[in-house]
């Protein structure tokens, strides 16, 4: 033995690796995966490609619309209606942005469009929409139930017959012909453009208008544009851009007939109030008219006093004063019944107030009934869009309320005055002479009526020129367009799927890292454990286990001499024969196949070694080097044989020989308790360099602690993607509680280009051998390359 032994430094204590070489590693394992990568980016393209070529173009369909409101100062000037005090209204943008997303709207123009109805050509892959180039049109003849799920799926014959398909059924029908559904009675009627779809496959689909409705309000917003502005612009989304233009511009033409027949309530109110007075009035004048003809003729009488006449103009004049002021109180109580209960009258009129703020104030109640209840169409009376309507409702109905009982008081005064007035002259008229009397109260009674009549009449008047003048609200800034196809967009969708294709592997990489439980990295094992790394040993794939044999796996030989070097320099105790033990923490970590390639590689070296396979229970060496059945270590513990008897040498490796298991025992952790063992181990330190002992994992039986105790040096094999993390912790606390001295590690199957490499910075090509050229095989590179997806 050496008299003299060097110092060994062990892997944990080497200087740790640069930043930059944690990068270059971490990009060396992501470009490991380049298959993955590539197939990855090809289908990401690939799908990009099917998505451009075949997904619906939707277009962004937009008009603009310039909103009249006097309050932001953005109308036009008054107009002379306005200024003769006649119907007036002020809008609020924001309501009336939600009036235009009302259901109500949306399915008028549904159904002026017979948006209802679909027509679509069927393709090889993607159904053509034939909007605006019908080859027929369908026709409901009757209605007989909801039209959800009514389809007709037809193949065009000629000009005269179609094919009908239902189901496994197909029937043949001549155009016009009575079609029977359980929503109605239909009719295919041909258009001019049927010619160009003989032969051809229609879907003919028909919705209910209320859902067809919905669905456009689904891609349909509005947006102020400017914070001070009263333009608003409408957009929809729309795959078929013309179906767009002529959604928007109807809507359009929708609203704005909704808002001048609101505007016209009012109106309507009135000339219904006048024409029902006028009616009244019309029979009372008559009546009295004739009244008059009548007493005059009996009477004989041509003409009346200057005196009577006096009085007569004074009753007159009192009397038509009072009539003003009994239909505006008229007026007054269908205003005070309106806001008592709006719900369940009809606008009031507002012909003969004489305070303007008074009608002015009804008509922006009406008008403001008339937004709410367009919003409750297509909006619950819960959202907080109602709040500021209805606070501006109560507001205006108490101060309606306030002016009423100011007006009020103020008319009952007049006419009081007006009936003191009339009693007056009433009873100046009784001192005149009978006839003339009697003249005189039917000649009032007849001026009366007709006063009141020219009254009505002219109110009747001016009412109809507003009705008939009433003007729209809004003003088309810009009728319905569009312009390119905002999606798909081609160079974003590309650029999309070249970054998925990177993200989608990465991440799974990355994520596999995460969820890995495996030790991958000998930093790992030194950080966890603080166990001295003695060495480490590449996968390389072969036909054979003992690779200090094969002129192919010299990088594998090297490494294994690597480590025969770095167990020279373990300090121990003992001057004779070196007992190495190896254990690991499991099967399949490659203990076995450490302690016969290390025993060769001591062997080529000179040193004489033996190998005791003490792995009772599992025992595999005598597989590698192919020894035949013969006395085994079992034998010499039970006595019937002798230490020369279980020694056998290794074919082609003359220092090397191995003593195998034998017959497997049935208490294999008693057996390696015996004395004998003991005695076995100092007979052979006496006459072997090297004694290595394979062990069973120790952290499954206990055979490795009971041999332990004769052992100078312990190696601890653990093999990348093999061995789990949670084992290292046992290995910590073994090497914490000393229970095996002088351990160390052995790092098995590290992958030098594979899936968990990890070292970029060691050139194994100064091992390879120029003489010998490598075959692979089509199974084994298939092999190669799936590993790295």
């Amino acid at each position: 033995m050496d008299s003299q032994m060097v110092q060994f430094v062990s892997y944990n204590e080497l200087p740790k690796e640069e930043e930059n070489g944690s990068l270059r590693v971490t990009l060396k394992k992501y470009f490991f995966h380049w298959p993955l990568f590539g197939s990855a980016i090809a289908t990401c393209l690939l799908l990009a490609f099917l998505y451009v070529r075949y997904a619906d173009r939707i277009f962004n369909v937009r008009a603009q619309l310039l909103f009249k409101d006097e309050q932001t100062g953005s109308g036009h000037r008054e107009s002379a209606l306005q200024e003769l005090d006649m119907v007036s209204s002020s809008k609020v943008v924001e309501n009336e942005m939600e009036i235009l997303k009302s259901r109500i709207l949306m399915t008028k123009v549904v159904n002026d469009l017979q948006l209802w109805t679909a027509y679509k050509k069927v393709g090889l892959i993607a159904d053509q929409d034939l909007y605006g180039q019908y080859p027929v049109g369908l026709v409901l003849l009757k209605q007989t139930g909801y039209f959800a799920d009514t389809k007709f799926v037809i193949r065009i014959l000629d000009d005269k017959k179609y094919l009908l398909k239902q189901g496994d059924q197909e029937s043949e029908f001549f155009f016009s012909s009575k079609l029977k559904t359980g929503s109605g009675i239909w009719s295919l009627q041909p258009t001019e453009d049927l010619k160009n779809f003989i032969g051809e496959t229609i879907i003919i689909t028909v919705n209910e208008p209320d859902l067809v409705a919905q669905g456009i309000l689904a891609n349909f917003n509005t947006a102020v544009i400017g914070k001070q502005a009263t333009v608003v612009e409408l957009a929809l989304k729309e795959t078929v851009p013309e179906r767009g233009k002529d959604i928007l511009d109807r809507l359009i033409e929708v609203y704005s007939l909704a808002a001048i027949q609101d505007n016209n309530r009012a109106n309507e109110s009135t000339l219904k109030f006048l024409n029902e007075r006028l009616a009244e009035v019309t029979v009372e004048l008559t009546g009295v008219e004739k009244e008059v003809e009548s007493f005059k003729s009996s009477k004989g009488l041509t003409d009346i006093s200057a005196q009577s006449n006096f009085y007569l103009q004074n009753v007159t004049d009192n009397d038509r004063q009072l009539n003003g002021v009994n239909v505006e109180i008229e007026v007054l109580r269908g205003i005070s019944q309106y806001i008592n209960s709006p719900k369940t009258s009809r606008p009031p009129a507002t012909t003969g107030i004489s305070d303007p703020a008074l009608a002015t104030l009804v008509n922006q109640l009406i008008n403001l009934e008339s937004q709410r209840d367009r919003l409750l169409a297509n909006t619950p009376e819960s959202h907080p869009m109602f709040e500021p309507i209805n606070r501006q409702l109560y507001t205006t109905r108490e101060s309606i309320k306030d002016i009423i009982k100011g007006v009020n008081t103020s008319l009952l005064s007049t006419r009081r005055k007006l009936q003191s007035y009339d009693s007056k002259f009433m009873s100046s008229i009784r001192d005149l002479p009978s006839q003339e009397r009697q003249h005189i109260i039917l000649q009032r009674q007849q001026e009366i009526k007709a006063d009141l009549y020219v009254y009505l009449l002219k109110k009747r008047e001016e009412a109809s020129l507003s009705y008939a003048s009433t003007l729209s609200n809004t003003r088309i800034v810009q009728k319905a367009f569009y312009g390119a196809p905002i999606s798909p967009r081609t160079s974003l969708t590309y650029a999309f799927a070249l970054l998925m294709g990177f993200i989608i592997p990465a991440g799974f990489i990355y994520g596999r890292d995460i969820l890995n439980n495996k030790v991958l990295d000998s930093k790992e094992i030194v950080n966890t454990t603080l166990v001295p790394l003695l060495g480490e040993l590449m996968y390389q794939e072969g036909p054979k286990v003992i690779v200090m044999k094969e002129p192919n796996c010299r990088i594998l030989a090297e490494q294994f001499r690597s480590l025969r070097t770095n167990l020279q320099f373990v300090p121990r105790n003992e001057s004779n024969g070196r007992v190495t033990m190896l254990t690991s923490s499991m099967s399949g970590e490659g203990k076995s196949f450490i302690a016969s390639n290390l025993g060769a590689a001591f062997s080529v070296s000179g040193r004489k070694t033996i190998i005791l396979e003490m792995d009772l229970r599992k025992p595999t060496i005598y597989k590698y080097f192919g020894l035949e059945k013969a006395p085994g270590l079992t034998s010499y513990l039970n006595g019937t044989a002798e230490i020369e008897d279980i020694i056998q040498p290794a074919e082609g490796l003359p220092n090397l020989f191995i003593i195998r298991v034998g017959e497997l025992p049935s208490n294999p952790s008693e057996v390696l308790e015996e004395p004998a063992i003991k005695v076995l181990i100092e007979k052979l330190r006496l006459s072997f360099d090297e004694i290595l002992i394979d062990t069973p994992p120790v952290q499954l039986v206990t055979d490795g602690m009971i041999i332990s105790q004769y052992c100078d040096i312990h190696l601890y094999v653990i093999r990348q993607g093999i061995t789990y993390k949670s084992h290292l912790e046992y290995l910590k606390q073994l090497y914490q509680d000393k229970k095996l001295n002088n351990l160390h590690v052995v790092f098995n199957g590290v992958e030098i280009s594979g899936r968990n490499s990890y070292k970029t910075d060691v050139d194994y090509a100064y091992y390879a051998n120029d003489n010998i050229q490598k075959k692979m095989s089509l199974a084994s590179t298939i092999r190669s390359l799936g590993k790295r997806f």
